[in-house]
């Protein structure tokens, strides 16, 4: 029997719940939930760990957050500059954080162009 320190697919259903009870576009909450399960099967990309999807899905909440009531279909490059803006200005992000959120931004609308 393994025993589960961190509780990761608690957390998962955890985040994946809090992401349906945010108030976003239901298109973005679909798109997070779409990208979500690609990341886990290895679809359209590599297979990624299901804490580093947690970590995929806090972010992408904070992004939409930030997009408000965009949908995530419709971002210009004024919207992505805007994003990344945001993310170098937070004091509460460090270099490393920063570093990370550009990597998901990147990923995330490279995967968006091709599942469109």
């Amino acid at each position: 029997m393994v025993i589960e320190i961190y509780q990761t697919e608690k957390s998962l259903k955890n985040a994946l719940d809090n992401i349906e009870n945010l108030q976003m576009p239901e298109r973005n909450k679909e798109l997070i939930q779409e990208f979500v399960d690609n990341a886990l099967l290895g679809w359209n990309g590599e297979k990624l760990s299901k804490r580093r999807v947690l970590k995929y899905i806090s972010v992408l909440k904070y992004i939409a957050l930030i997009l408000g009531k965009k949908e995530f279909d419709y971002v210009s490059t004024a919207d992505i500059k805007k994003i990344l803006r945001i993310i170098d200005d937070d004091p509460k992000k460090g270099e490393w954080s920063q570093h990370d959120y550009r990597i998901l931004l990147k990923r995330y609308i490279t995967w968006l162009r091709e599942v469109a």
